[in-house]
């Protein structure tokens, strides 16, 4: 897993500093990274996500319904 921005690649060098090397080869450009992580955009795409997954159990219960 690549790292998404310079507070994460600190954190995880300082607390994990394994598993952050080998994230550190799999970042294409670390220079560039922000600073941060826009938080909503992280917030819109776990919603996105967790409505996917509700549409999916609503259409299969539906599915279900309308067998029976």
């Amino acid at each position: 897993m690549p790292f998404e921005s310079k507070a994460q690649q600190r954190f995880m060098f300082a607390k994990h500093p394994k598993m952050a090397k080998e994230w550190a080869s799999k970042t294409e450009d670390i220079k560039h990274l922000p600073e941060h992580v826009n938080n909503k955009k992280a917030e819109h795409e776990k919603k996105s996500s967790l409505e996917e997954c509700f549409t999916k159990i609503a259409q299969k219960n539906l599915k279900g319904l309308i067998r029976a």
